[in-house]
């Protein structure tokens, strides 16, 4: 059983993190308020999570997104995780600001406020191929909006 986890969160990373060549790519920046900015054409759904500390340092399985209601759009709502999720049709060329929904899309679960020191996962469906997602993490410092890369020291961060 960990191993079947194991390769699906293997292959979980290997498609938010491969073929950013053919889909985009994306990046995390600004001060307290993230502001995503995308080299693509199109951004159809956008999910922010406090990652959960058992996934700080390996894959996480999309179905901790929607896993108290895996049906519905409810269960990313309900789900105490998630920051913020929304979907629609955006123009990618236009960043896209942190609780604030840009015309074209629509919220399933509103904005929460961030805090400093967590780590938060955020994914998003760029250009129009089904397999399009790529995923980052990020952490707020000092005011600041930092993506992260490579392992993470869980005893520095609040999650």
């Amino acid at each position: 059983m960990k191993l079947s986890i194991r390769i699906l969160s293997l292959t979980l990373l290997l498609i938010l993190s491969g073929c950013a060549s053919e889909i985009g790519s994306f990046e995390v920046e600004g001060e307290s308020q993230p502001r995503f900015t995308f080299t693509s054409d199109h951004v159809g759904l956008l999910l922010v999570y406090r990652t959960p500390r058992k996934y700080l340092n390996q894959g996480m399985l999309f179905t901790e997104f929607d896993k108290h209601d895996p049906n519905t759009r409810r269960g990313m709502k309900n789900n105490p995780n998630m920051q913020w999720a929304i979907e629609g049709e955006h123009d990618a060329s236009v960043p896209i600001n942190y609780g604030s929904v840009p015309e074209g899309m629509k919220e399933i679960s509103p904005a929460r406020p961030l805090a400093e020191n967590t780590v938060y996962f955020v994914c998003t469906h760029i250009g129009r191929s089904a397999y399009s997602f790529a995923g980052r993490q990020f952490i707020i410092r000092n005011g600041r909006t930092i993506e992260l890369h490579g392992h993470i020291d869980e005893n520095s961060v609040d999650n």
